[in-house]
């Protein structure tokens, strides 16, 4: 509780968790919690919770999450890692048009090339 009020040693702990622990419910879990005492407005964590998803296998879960980070904010990397959920649903042409949707909206963005 008291890592989820401090906004920036959670984002770090959460990444820590991710990346290099590889511990996704511990990560979603912290995840879950600073996105409910942010009032489910901040995207960063929505795609945080999303990738813990990801690597739980979890997704349509996924896919939600990274929906709703978009939403509220649209950064490539989240929807390099919607088209990365769609592909893993084996839905490859459904992450091909979005992704040339995205790089509408990114123009000159290398990473979505």
């Amino acid at each position: 509780r008291r890592v989820a009020q401090n906004s920036a040693l959670a984002k770090a702990l959460c990444d820590f968790l991710v990346y290099h622990e590889h511990q996704p419910k511990e990560a979603m879990e912290l995840a879950a919690r600073v996105t409910v005492e942010a009032g489910y407005s901040d995207w960063w964590w929505k795609e945080r919770l999303g990738k813990a998803y990801y690597q739980l296998g979890l997704l349509r879960d996924a896919e939600k999450q990274f929906q709703s980070s978009i939403r509220d904010q649209d950064m490539v990397a989240s929807c390099l890692e919607l088209a990365k959920v769609h592909v893993r649903l084996d839905q490859p042409n459904t992450a091909l048009e979005f992704l040339l949707g995205a790089l509408d909206h990114h123009l000159g963005d290398t990473d979505l090339l």
